[in-house]
């Protein structure tokens, strides 16, 4: 909670539309969010700092992965993770653990939830 009594927000970025998306409300848990859109090796955006091991590449599925969960380490590590996965098994993870939400954004703009 803030210092004047109202709880801390986070406005996330839609990236593929590069606007401001919704405020996520955060009590008693953090946010991280990763992307593409970040440090690129090339102009046209094709290799960036996320890596999948299994190809080499870099992931193009989802424009932005925001993730809320308990702590910081958490959400970073999940948001990376679920930048390279398909929308199934992050649905199976996020449901495994307490407290957590996934929000993919895909290339289009189109947002989809996961979790609490």
């Amino acid at each position: 909670m803030r210092p004047d009594q109202r709880d801390a927000a986070v406005e996330l970025v839609v990236a593929a539309a590069g606007e401001l998306g919704e405020t996520v409300d955060l009590v008693d848990r953090a946010v991280a969010t990763s992307a593409g859109a970040g440090f690129r090796f090339d102009a046209k955006g094709r290799f960036t700092h996320l890596f999948d091991p299994a190809t080499g590449r870099s992931p193009s599925r989802y424009s932005t992965v925001s993730v809320l969960a308990p702590t910081a380490t958490e959400a970073d590590a999940l948001s990376t993770a679920f930048s390279l996965m398909p929308p199934s098994e992050i649905r199976d993870i996020v449901a495994a653990r307490a407290n957590v939400q996934a929000r993919l954004t895909d290339s289009s703009g189109t947002l989809t939830v996961y979790g609490v």
